[in-house]
């Protein structure tokens, strides 16, 4: 396969697997009050089918880099297909047990695709691995907008269990075939020894001893935060302080995931130009107007929920861009993502609850945006202080989170 043949196969992987990062996840949601119906399931266990994954996403995050260390990323691709696509299948075919089975099983393939999508990207030059990283934040922002928006009519028309299976089903297809046809250029990125990057006995920096990736770890955690945790209460927001009433508020609460895949489009020519501290300023900036405009002038609240969803897309973009430059191997790459999620998705799946907590205990919604302002902060200072910590950290040498050896 020649080089050009193989980056095109390898982006076509990339593309497809990004279409079930997360829409498998959120497909549920617009529909859990009939799935729960359906199933004779309580409220909290039918709320697993959206909160599982997320706790996955950040608790499985190591084991998951080990299996694609030891697989290589052609097939632990294949395998995350396989049991994305026996999850779904699960998910609605085996009463209740099934469905968090399923969800549980759904967790952890997807988990692998999170750790696979930053190898493959960091296997081409520095631009290759960014278009490739812009390519898979859109695809993965667009297919959970249109999950958001079409299940609920796929669902009246062919039934709940057909509309929150079928469509990522036949992506999971797809893309297994578009995997083994990329053949080389997603198998020469991982493996078993002898391979670059892969293999239990691989070289390269441990990234929880490096500061670079912790502070990315660190940047990642303040967006997984506060987008659960917006995404999980902004129609109890909307409907507490405009009175939309919770139906209307929580169609109106997609406008948030509306501009998902806008933001990594934005962040395309600060990438050009390597000026990742502007990007993170800016995003910070982004993710700030959300709870100082709902606080100040909640009446346009579309305006602040535009701009934090494409402050989302863009910082996703940006610290995957991060863990990119900072890895100099596929192995390194897929530690670093390991790591980066793993502590980023494990603060995230608290939002929810800690957003929640804050508005019982206070009574308002003032003191949960001020969390989202902190969170915000901490986001803008760790992603810029990534930045300017790279140079410093870009030798085994001399780690900064260790002492130099001799």
């Amino acid at each position: 396969m020649s080089p050009a043949a193989g980056r095109t196969g390898g982006g076509a992987t990339v593309l497809l697997l990004s279409l079930v990062l997360r829409a498998p996840v959120v497909a549920p949601a617009p529909v859990l009050a009939v799935a729960q119906d359906d199933l004779g399931v309580s409220a909290a266990v039918a709320a697993l089918l959206v909160t599982v994954p997320v706790l996955c996403f950040g608790l499985l995050a190591a084991p998951a880099g080990w299996v694609v260390g030891r697989l290589g990323t052609r097939a632990a691709t294949l395998a995350s297909l396989g049991g994305i696509a026996a999850a779904l299948v699960l998910r609605v075919s085996a009463g209740p047990a099934g469905a968090v089975l399923g969800t549980v099983l759904l967790g952890a393939a997807i988990t692998v695709a999170n750790v696979v999508l930053p190898v493959l990207a960091s296997a081409g030059d520095r631009r290759h691995a960014e278009r490739l990283t812009t390519r898979y934040t859109v695809g993965m922002n667009l297919a959970s907008l249109v999950a958001t928006v079409v299940t609920a009519p796929l669902a009246s028309a062919v039934g709940w269990r057909v509309a929150v299976t079928a469509p990522w089903l036949l992506a999971c297809v797809v893309g297994a075939v578009a995997t083994a046809r990329s053949g080389s250029a997603v198998a020469g990125t991982g493996g078993r020894a002898g391979v670059p990057g892969g293999g239990p006995s691989d070289g390269g920096r441990r990234p929880w001893r490096h500061l670079v990736p912790v502070l990315l770890a660190v940047a990642f955690a303040g967006q997984t935060l506060s987008y659960y945790g917006i995404t999980a209460w902004l129609p109890t927001q909307l409907d507490d302080l405009m009175g939309l009433g919770l139906v209307l508020a929580g169609s109106s609460a997609a406008v948030f995931q509306l501009t998902g895949a806008l933001g990594p489009l934005l962040m395309a020519p600060v990438l050009r130009t390597g000026r990742i501290a502007t990007g993170f300023a800016a995003t910070t900036a982004l993710w700030l107007t959300f709870p100082l405009g709902m606080l100040l002038a909640p009446g346009a609240w579309w305006l602040w929920a535009l701009a934090a969803g494409a402050a989302q897309g863009a910082t996703f973009t940006l610290v995957l861009t991060g863990v990119n430059r900072w890895a100099r191997s596929p192995a390194e790459a897929r530690r670093a993502a390991a790591l980066v999620q793993g502590g980023g998705y494990a603060v995230g799946a608290c939002g929810p609850v800690l957003l929640g907590t804050v508005h019982a205990v206070s009574g308002g919604w003032t003191a949960p945006m001020l969390v989202v302002v902190v969170a915000a902060l901490g986001l803008g200072a760790a992603g810029m202080s990534s930045t300017s910590s790279r140079r410093a950290d870009s030798t085994e040498a001399s780690p900064v989170l260790e002492p130099a050896r001799p």
